[in-house]
């Protein structure tokens, strides 16, 4: 098996920036000047038929080869076992392998990648989060906060964020109790607000669990718990829950603290990108809906325009026209992508002398003018 390791490993940077493949067996056909090459050959293309999505949005092939060196120096193999089902050479001399091959699902390696992260967040429009915590039962809040920690988790791993100033404004506009009741319509209005895409509400807290006398001196330990959900802004969904504990060891309390949370915020905020990423990796297997109003379009341009989209726009799966009053066409289109595609994609389109102009994007809408 390790002899065609390489091979299936350096296949994937094909189809990167991020690839899910479906467990189960697949069976597959190789050719090759020789055994070995047609066996990798067939066990490459059953890894291809295993491809459940693909996440195609720009070429950076630069960055495809630092993945795929960093997928050979840990990954075991994305064939599990194989069997050789007929193999034969043929006339002109090549060898015609096939195999029933079990592929398990590589997903997990990828997203745990921070270059594959990286990548996926970018291709899914870089979405905004928005981090709050009720931390305030917590000795010495302040900036040695859970939500301070977690937000700084995020940031790390070069995820886009609301402010902390713009948090506590939040908090003063909306009450922390409403906040973390996570309603659907105050989800939705704080994802308005704040450009955020996914919300995380929960509560933390710090405990101090025993003093004692180190080297150092007096040392506090304290004991950190950082409870959350994460939501979709637009829809109020939850996408997962989990929790995560610390505990650290410092001359001082809010020290302790700090470290305390920072260890559970550590924990937790891998666990919440992984399901997050996971989520936007399917989401792209089939396509959202989208809204678009566009004004100043005549009638005879109407049709043009729903047609150019039907046929002209890449990764629009359908139009359906909503409305048509005073020149304001509203259509729902179901594409394959972020917003922001699909905003970039529109914009510009030139139909029988007007130009498209997107001027207003929201979480699931765009607004445009037709001159």
């Amino acid at each position: 098996m390790a002899g065609f390791v390489r091979v299936l490993c350096v296949i994937m940077i094909c189809f990167l920036p991020v690839v899910l493949l479906a467990q189960g067996t697949i069976t597959a056909e190789g050719f090759g000047e020789s055994e070995d090459a047609a066996l990798n050959d067939a066990l490459r293309n059953a890894v291809q038929q295993g491809v459940g999505t693909i996440i195609a949005a720009e070429t950076i092939s630069a960055n495809y080869q630092m993945l795929s060196d960093q997928i050979l120096n840990r990954s075991a193999g994305f064939v599990r076992s194989y069997t050789e089902l007929n193999k034969r050479q043929e006339s002109d001399g090549v060898w015609r392998i096939t195999v029933s091959a079990e592929v398990h699902a590589i997903q997990d390696t990828l997203l745990t990648d921070q270059l594959a992260r990286e990548l996926l967040y970018r291709f899914a429009g870089s979405p905004r989060f928005l981090v709050l915590l009720d931390d305030s039962d917590s000795p010495e809040r302040g900036s040695a906060s859970a939500e301070i920690a977690l937000i700084e988790r995020f940031i790390d791993n070069g995820i886009d964020v609301v402010e902390p100033t713009q948090i506590e404004n939040l908090r003063s506009k909306y009450g922390v109790g409403a906040i973390l009741s996570a309603e659907a319509a105050t989800l939705a209005a704080l994802g308005t607000e704040t450009g955020a895409s996914i919300i995380i509400l929960g509560n933390a807290r710090a405990e101090e669990a025993t003093q004692f006398r180190g080297q150092l001196g007096p040392m506090r330990s304290v004991n950190a718990v950082i409870q959350a959900r994460v939501f979709r802004a637009d829809t109020g969904e939850i996408i997962c829950a989990g929790d995560a504990t610390g505990r650290e060891v410092s001359v001082t309390v809010v020290d302790a603290v700090a470290r305390a949370y920072r260890e559970a915020a550590d924990s937790v905020s891998k666990e919440f990108l992984l399901e997050v990423l996971r989520l936007w990796s399917q989401q792209q297997s089939s396509p959202a809906s989208f809204d678009v109003s566009i004004t100043g379009v005549n009638y005879s341009l109407k049709n043009q325009l729903i047609e150019y989209l039907r046929t002209q726009v890449d990764g629009i799966h359908s139009v359906q026209q909503l409305r048509y009053s005073d020149r304001v066409l509203e259509l729902n289109l179901d594409f394959m992508g972020s917003i922001e595609t699909l905003g970039a994609r529109l914009n510009g389109i030139r139909i029988d002398g007007a130009e498209l102009e997107i001027v207003g994007e929201e979480l699931h809408s765009l607004q445009a003018v037709m001159e």
